[in-house]
């Protein structure tokens, strides 16, 4: 069972396709997840694309 606790927000971001990926965020509290939604925001701002998958170790 998942936490109710839980504040969550949802970010559009350009992959390296070019395709708009929705990337979710979760954290304890509303400023948590501001601060979490920053850093992917801010390298779309710039033009950094995102990844289109999941790195998969092992």
């Amino acid at each position: 069972m998942k936490n109710r606790d839980l504040c969550r927000g949802r970010v559009h971001v350009t992959t390296t396709s070019g395709a708009v990926k929705r990337i979710s965020v979760c954290g304890k509290t509303r400023d948590e997840v501001r601060d979490r939604m920053g850093e992917p925001q801010a390298r779309n701002s710039q033009g950094i694309p995102s990844p289109d998958t999941n790195a998969k170790l092992g």
